[in-house]
This record gives C-alpha cells, structure tokens and sequence, in this order.
C-alpha cells in the first residue's frame, strides 16, 4: 500500500501544476483560450491559473458535496464528450484513493480521484483531480476541485522509472528528497535537488523525464 499511495502522489505531482501566484496569474496569458473549463455551481474560492511556458491552464476551487462526489464526476465527463473528447485510459486513474499526504503541512489524511479525457485531435489532455482531507476524526464535506488543459504527454517512462526504484528500494527516500525541495508554489526545485546532491543520479534522471532534459 505504501508503494501505491507514494507512487500516486509522485504522478499526481508530474500532470498536474496548479499553485501558482497572484502575481504568475496576472501575468500569464490563456494558453488555450477556445477551451472553456466548466464550473459547478455553488463553486467557490474560484481561481484560474495560466502557465504559457508550460502549456497548462488550470481551475481550483471548492464546492461542497458529500463523498464519493459523483455528480462532479459526471457534470465534468458530461461537458467534456459532449464536445467530442474521449476518456483517457490510464491506470493511475478511474478510483479513489485515501492516503496520508506527507507533502501537506500536519500530513493529513486525503482521499483523491484522478481521471482525465483527451481532446478529439488527442493534443490535449483534461486531467481533473477531486480531493477530500480528513479534519480531526471527521472527513470534511468540502470538495477541492482542480481541472487543468494540459498538452497530452506519454507517462510511460515516469511509471517504468517509479517501478525501478520500488523494486530497488529506493522510492520512499527518493520521494523524501523530491518532497524537501517542494517550493511555495507546489513545484519542485529539481535544479536545487541536483545542485545540492550532485551525486544522485536518480534526480538526474527524473528531471530528464519531467522536462525532456538533463
């Protein structure tokens, strides 16, 4: 279980990027303007970020609804075929998860679903992530909500890379590391990482498959 709960984070931390500042948000400019991201109603703290290098587009909000959250699910899968996208198959998603999130202040206990479509031209990938966090012995009604447009990327070589240090046994303290250099924003610092640990050819080798670099 500690393997699946980490490796889902460490994916989780790879598609999607969504904290970023107010300052980042006025100064970015939509990198898909003719893709509407869809609102519940009774949203609210509703905040849209834009990140051009990247090509991401995100919204976060909150909107209360009990769990398992269903008709958020079906509200989003509804807008998206509608416009002709098609569920994107992968075996990250599809499920709720409920792990304890090492990367969040007090480590608290979270469930979360992840699933996501792709555009009728398979350019873009719509990856939405629901999120619930456990207060004291009560799970909170508040749902967190993120969508982001993202350009449709194989995660091919990340899984195969997560696989080799679990069979290692090197994926907690990898993950450890990575979580150290975790910024304000939510990002990794993985150039800092490298900096600081020149001897670790783990990171070197994720931040090849993150950004298509060494």
């Amino acid at each position: 279980m500690r393997m699946k709960q980490t490796y889902i984070i460490a994916l989780f931390c790879l598609v999607i990027t969504v904290f970023f500042s107010e300052g980042m948000l006025n100064a970015q400019v939509d990198p898909y303007p003719n893709i509407e991201i869809p609102v519940m109603k009774g949203a609210y703290k509703v905040k849209c970020f834009f990140d051009r290098p990247k090509q991401t587009k995100s919204l976060n909000y909150y909107v209360k609804v009990g769990y398992p959250a269903e008709e958020v699910f079906r509200f989003y899968d509804s807008r998206f075929k509608d416009n002709g996208w098609t569920t994107y198959n992968d075996k990250m998603k599809g499920q709720w998860e409920c792990f304890v999130d090492g990367t969040m202040e007090s480590t608290p206990q979270v469930r979360q679903f992840l699933t996501s479509w792709v555009s009728p031209e398979f350019r873009e990938e719509a990856f939405l992530a629901l999120k619930y966090v456990k207060v004291g012995d009560e799970w909170s009604d508040e749902l967190h909500v993120i969508c982001q447009i993202q350009p449709l990327t194989d995660r091919t070589m990340l899984e195969e890379f997560l696989k080799q240090l679990d069979e290692s046994g090197h994926l907690s303290s990898f993950m450890e590391l990575i979580d150290s250099y975790r910024m304000a924003n939510g990002e990794v610092d993985v150039d800092k990482a490298i900096k600081e640990n020149p001897d670790n050819d783990h990171l070197k080798e994720y931040k090849k498959i993150v950004h298509g670099h060494p």
